[in-house]
């Protein structure tokens, strides 16, 4: 169902698995250059819902693993649920009308929802229900729930189903994507020229703040696409202590840095272990994301360092 949460939800599962993100709504802007109420007001729903078939037999058929976030009304037509079927795992993200008409307001980008729009959304809630319940491998019910944890259900869920292990490798724009499969704690580390540009790819969903720890030798500079600030540490071995770690911890502080910024350690073994632990130690845990510009770095803060 629409504010339901599918594309915040599948950007998370597909970062966390290194999967591609196949979103309908935006694919069929893409490709036609209108938004689903322009489309509906000129073409009508008829040409609409064959357009979003159209799209979504694609995204099924993709050759590479990926998070499809399907438009809420594929499910009406009878040949998308056997695709569904087909394709699978299917996850349901259910949630009470009322949470979703909190969630979303009319306008241009849902038709559907002009004029009373929580009267619509508990309408569509019934007539849909068993449509989704037909097609569904796995229900979340994502009342009271962020977008994080709605991705930790789901992960949890689909390693109960036996879902397909994540490809090691693959490709990703000229970059290899090598994922490290750690069940719901899944990260991709994105290897190549120019993969430092990608960064806003890898944060976690809904950071606003980016710490950056490096040192004065290091002279690699990095875009967070965030409110970010740079916090500097001294070269050399000696310089990985706890007076730094504290050091650190006192400047995200000032910064305010919370639980759901993200730490950015841009450097070799002693900036990227050093900022790891800060990181850790900091409100009980800040998420971590490693640029490392040397090859011992590489290897040891991309997997397990």
């Amino acid at each position: 169902m629409m504010g339901a949460g599918k594309t915040t939800v599948g950007q998370a599962l597909a970062r966390r698995r290194g999967w591609d993100l196949f979103d309908s709504d935006a694919e069929i802007q893409a490709r036609t250059g209108h938004t689903v109420a322009q489309i509906w007001a000129t073409e009508g729903e008829p040409a609409f819902r064959r357009l979003e078939a159209e799209v979504l037999a694609e995204a099924l058929a993709a050759p590479n693993p990926c998070v499809v976030a399907a438009a809420g009304g594929v499910v009406l037509d009878a040949a998308n649920r056997k695709r569904l079927e087909e394709a699978g795992p299917v996850v349901w993200l259910r949630a009470q009308p009322q949470t979703l008409a909190g969630r979303v307001k009319a306008g241009t980008h849902r038709p559907l929802l002009d004029g009373d729009a929580a009267g619509v959304l508990a309408r569509l809630a019934t007539e849909r229900a068993p449509l989704y319940g037909e097609v569904a491998d796995l229900v979340v019910d994502i009342d009271e729930l962020d977008a994080e944890a709605v991705a930790d259900r789901v992960d949890a869920g689909l390693e109960e189903l036996g879902s397909p292990p994540t490809p090691t490798i693959t490709d990703d724009g000229g970059l290899a994507r090598v994922t490290v499969d750690l069940g719901n704690r899944s990260y991709p580390v994105l290897v190549g020229p120019g993969a430092r540009h990608r960064l806003l790819e890898v944060l976690p969903v809904g950071a606003r703040r980016a710490a950056i720890v490096t040192s004065p030798t290091v002279g690699v500079r990095v875009d967070a696409g965030v409110e970010q600030e740079t916090f500097m540490v001294s070269d050399g071995e000696a310089a990985k202590c706890l007076e730094t770690v504290e050091d650190l911890c006192r400047g995200f502080a000032r910064f305010g840095l919370t639980r759901a910024d993200v730490v950015v350690a841009v450097g070799g073994g002693m900036v990227t272990d050093t900022a790891g632990l800060a990181a850790a130690l900091f409100h009980r845990g800040v998420a971590v994301v490693n640029v490392a510009t040397t090859l011992l770095g590489q290897v040891d803060a991309a997997i397990g360092g």
